[in-house]
């Protein structure tokens, strides 16, 4: 991932955000010093190679969660 000096450098408001700048938010909107990232984005995504990798985490498969961590389930007992 690259050193977020380095993005920070090409730092874009909505206005000077080029077709090919990465869109990843950087900041509270709300405040002045907000922007974007603005390093070149990866054709056809939104995000710069380093905030794809943030943005896109890989599923942990269900099914070996599920092994892992066995459900105990017991029989209903009536009362007397």
């Amino acid at each position: 991932m690259p050193k977020m000096s380095n993005m920070s450098k090409q730092r874009k408001t909505v206005q000077t955000l080029d077709m090919h700048d990465c869109r990843w938010p950087i900041g509270d909107p709300q405040h002045a010093d907000f922007h974007f990232c603005g390093a070149r984005r990866v054709a056809g995504r939104p995000y710069c190679q380093a905030h794809m990798q943030a943005a896109i985490q890989p599923a942990k498969p269900r099914y070996a969660q599920a092994q892992q961590q066995p459900v105990v389930v017991e029989p209903l007992r009536r009362a007397a």
